[in-house]
């Protein structure tokens, strides 16, 4: 009777192991179709004249205000408490995307 379960066991670990190297392989070549469409997408292309000055400065402007306003929330719980990492990693990101903006400007 052990020598059965034994081979039973065997084999159903080994049709196991074929089926879950088969589902990586799937998974792995439906990952590289996925990638050429991904790759034969073409980007939004965007020309001078399409976007006013106006608008570009006022999209600025709203997207500093909102970085500078998040920094302003985070800042004083920081200040108050150097345990609290969640907001202080959250006020480095919105200061690092501050510096970016400036630069683009």
């Amino acid at each position: 009777m052990r020598k059965i379960t034994k081979i039973f066991l065997r084999t159903n670990l080994f049709q196991a192991h074929r089926f879950i190297e088969q589902e990586e392989k799937n998974k792995i070549s439906k990952g590289k179709k996925d990638s050429f469409v991904i790759n034969d997408l073409s980007a939004p292309r965007v020309k001078e004249n399409e976007i006013s000055t106006k608008k570009l400065e006022m999209r600025y402007n709203e997207v500093i205000v909102r970085l500078r306003e998040r920094i302003e929330l985070h800042l004083p719980v920081v200040l108050t408490n150097a345990d609290k990492l969640k907001e202080l990693h959250e006020m480095r990101k919105d200061s690092k995307n501050t510096n970016i903006m400036k630069y683009m400007s």
